[in-house]
């Protein structure tokens, strides 16, 4: 990254919160972290939906914060409980040293729009889709499991691997009583523990056509949420039939009569 703004925030709002040093001649400085905001906490009960050997589950939560010690002149690591956990996936500690502090608000982490098992799970998608290659579904799928680590999950397996989850996030929404849904909810699971925080999640609901009844679902079983101030209230105010679509700025209905004068439903 060169210069102040040739760079991303990956990592600076969307990772563990990391204090600013203070107190360091400029010399000093570059041998820390530098900062991260840490706007954004994840749903906890994701973390617990991980099998112990899934190596995703703790990059894809970060469950402590690296305080800026002044007296010390370093990072601390601090625990936070669950509701306090960050998403993980981009962390100044992970960063190159090189660009900590080229500047305090933006990194030169590169983002990637598409990666392998992104198409992986696009392909076993639409194997079982089709009703005729159950085999090689379920075959793709476990190929991301078992390179992270979890333990490969067919139809013989299925009950008792979805058992944990079933007693508190029972996915009513996806019939799981034939070979397609049972794929389809293992598959529900495995893009959320594969891509989560990588910019899939909506898409793939909107999509599977259950983004409304999934928000609704773990907005109110999530304990983050059983307080007063509920800091993921999106499953409160979204409306089914609108609410997947962002509207049509005015400008463009005006520029295309193709549009007649019309937005998207509910706008």
């Amino acid at each position: 990254m060169q210069g102040k703004r040739n760079g991303g925030a990956w990592g600076i709002y969307n990772g563990p919160m990391v204090g600013e040093p203070t107190g360091l001649a400029a010399s000093e400085a570059n041998q820390h972290m530098g900062r991260a905001n840490g706007f954004f906490i994840v749903v906890p009960e994701w973390r617990g939906f991980f099998e112990e050997t899934d190596t995703r589950r703790d990059v894809m939560v970060c469950t402590y914060q690296q305080r800026w010690n002044a007296k010390l002149k370093a990072h601390e690591k601090r625990e936070l409980k669950a509701g306090g956990w960050y998403c993980g996936k981009w962390r100044r500690e992970w960063m190159s040293p090189d660009s900590w502090n080229k500047n305090l608000n933006y990194g030169d982490v590169n983002f990637c729009p598409l990666r392998y098992a992104d198409v992986v799970l696009m392909a076993a998608e639409a194997y079982n889709e089709t009703g005729n290659a159950q085999s090689t579904a379920w075959e793709l799928l476990n190929r991301v499991r078992t390179r992270a680590g979890a333990t490969p999950i067919t139809e013989a397996n299925y009950e008792e691997l979805m058992a944990a989850r079933k007693k508190t996030h029972q996915l009513t929404f996806i019939d799981d009583t034939t070979p397609q849904g049972k794929f389809r909810t293992a598959l529900y699971w495995e893009r959320g523990f594969e891509l989560a925080f990588e910019g899939q999640r909506k898409y793939d609901l909107i999509r599977w056509g259950v983004l409304g009844k999934a928000l609704k679902l773990f907005g109110e079983a999530s304990s983050v949420n059983k307080k007063e101030t509920k800091p993921y209230p999106a499953y409160q105010t979204f409306t089914e039939g609108k609410h997947e679509l962002f509207p049509i700025p005015l400008k463009e209905i005006q520029s295309n009569p193709k549009l007649e004068g019309k937005n998207n439903p509910g706008y």
